[in-house]
């Protein structure tokens, strides 16, 4: 019988999924198939080994690196023909020979392009101050616009439909040129590029490349699998805090839905991976952020990114986390990552004092309403001597293992 690992952050991103997911991996004789579920190639899953290696994985499982790991790419995966190549030359350099002969893909796969992205990125910057915090990706584009490939049409009649995916997106990127007067330069230069044949001729090679790799809706046979979830389950499409949302859903039931597909019903436990503090990439509301965080906990595989935003920190909040657990959930087993990182004493919100009262849950709330309320929070911050005591504390639950370092060895059951 097949056993089958889930692994989800319960942030906004950044918690450490695919040191989890390595992690994971190693404990097991099996080597895995990891089954990348939801998200596309705007994800960033840092592993690093113990003999020094690190990757940042973006499509292929992020148990790639131990031998006989294989990865396919659900049908709620968005992929990147660019950057799946692009990712496999980097494992080279590491040592994984032909890492794309490990892969399989679903045929119902959203195929990002590159005027997806252009579209993305105009569509940002005419949201000008309002921006939503986009990775510039073009994922949303890919997976919820009008005008979408699929991985099933990637081969014979490819370049027909690759044309015709160019010439819509190509009109929509010059109307949305028109709008963006914050930045008009910028905006004509994206969109006269939609148009360069250069694109669409590295594009379409990139596609062909992919000509050997099945296409099929499960992956191989496996004893062990782990679905790697992308993004933070406070990004999901339904109860993030909008309009920063991902195009994702980022819950238990989702991953449930994702196995029934793939015909997968062995036991199933779900990790729910945390840091001991929280973080998020770009816009949104995160009540506990702290400026002088960011500067003693320098981001080491996240740098500010021009389209995603800064890079910031706060302290562990225990309002986001108890939502994330609620509504993403059950979660089977809890992890709790980068305690390395917080040096002597450290600190927890426990609730936020908002202009409604002091609040502590938010199930009651709506999506508009969660999202004002965060915005205009001002945390309660509580010194505490321990930070993964002070987190079960504040969680009512065991946190089953804290990790005290970057590589699978630095983890530690409690």
């Amino acid at each position: 019988m097949t056993r089958v690992e889930v692994v989800i952050g319960l942030g906004f991103g950044d918690e450490g999924k695919g040191t989890i997911v390595d992690w994971l991996a190693r404990r097991d004789a099996a080597p895995p198939l990891v089954v990348r579920w939801n998200g596309g190639p705007q994800a960033m899953h840092h592993v690093v080994t113990t003999d020094g290696r690190t990757h940042c994985f973006a499509q292929l499982g992020a148990a790639s690196l131990v031998p006989g790991a294989r990865t396919h790419l659900a049908a709620e995966m968005a992929i990147d023909p660019y950057a799946l190549h692009g990712e496999v030359a980097a494992l080279a350099e590491l040592g994984v020979a032909d890492a794309l002969a490990t892969v399989t893909i679903d045929p119902r796969c959203r195929v990002v392009t590159p005027w997806h992205a252009i579209v993305n990125r105009l569509r940002e910057l005419a949201r000008g101050a309002a921006r939503h915090g986009s990775t510039g990706r073009g994922v949303a584009e890919a997976k919820l616009g009008a005008h979408g490939l699929r991985a099933d049409e990637l081969g014979a009649g490819r370049a027909t439909r690759i044309a015709t995916v160019r010439t819509a997106l190509a009109a929509e990127a010059r109307a949305l040129a028109a709008t963006c007067e914050a930045a008009p330069e910028a905006a004509a230069a994206l969109a006269a590029r939609a148009d360069d044949r250069d694109l669409f001729d590295g594009f379409d090679h990139a596609c062909a490349g992919l000509s050997d790799v099945a296409i099929t809706r499960s992956g191989p046979a496996a004893e062990h699998v782990i679905l790697e979830g992308a993004h933070g389950a406070l990004l999901d499409r339904d109860h993030g805090f909008a309009p920063h949302l991902t195009p994702s859903r980022v819950t238990r039931a989702a991953a449930d839905a994702a196995l029934r597909d793939l015909g997968l019903d062995g036991p199933v436990e779900v990790w729910g991976v945390l840091r001991a503090y929280h973080t998020r990439h770009g816009a949104g509301p995160l009540p506990s952020e702290r400026a002088e965080l960011a500067r003693q906990l320098p981001e080491r595989h996240n740098p500010d990114d021009g389209w995603a935003g800064r890079f910031r920190v706060g302290w562990f909040d225990a309002v986001l986390a108890r939502h994330a657990l609620d509504f993403a959930g059950p979660i089977d087993r809890l992890a709790i990552t980068c305690c390395d990182r917080l040096e002597g004493e450290a600190a927890i919100v426990d609730a936020w004092q908002t202009p409604a009262g002091e609040v502590r849950d938010l199930r009651a709330l709506a999506v508009d309403a969660r999202t004002a309320i965060a915005t205009a929070a001002v945390p309660t911050v509580r010194t505490v001597p321990a930070m993964v005591a002070a987190i079960e504390a504040a969680l009512g639950r065991t946190v089953d293992v804290a990790s005290w370092g970057p590589t699978a060895a630095d983890k530690r059951a409690r």
